[in-house]
């Protein structure tokens, strides 16, 4: 159990990571974020409320999914921790 946990909370973890990443992010009109080489990863202002809109849903799946692991192992009695 201690690892189903462990790894659903850091899926968790990641999810909210990478949510926080791109809600952090502004973009104004007509402008675009790069990588290193020079290619576009995000063209325009939709499409970065599109990514933050996924990626909030990706972790509030996570977090559901964490709870109903949790919630599974106190129907098994499996003491907490």
């Amino acid at each position: 159990w201690r690892s189903r946990v462990a790894g659903q909370r850091q899926r968790v973890e990641d999810a909210r990571q990478k949510h926080a990443t791109l809600a952090s992010l502004n973009l104004v009109p007509g402008y675009e974020y790069v990588d290193g080489s020079g290619r576009t990863v995000i063209g325009s202002v939709e499409q970065l409320q599109g990514l933050t809109a996924r990626a909030k849903a990706s972790l509030e799946a996570e977090e559901q999914a964490l709870e109903a692991v949790l919630e599974e192992a106190r129907r098994a009695n499996v003491p907490p921790g």
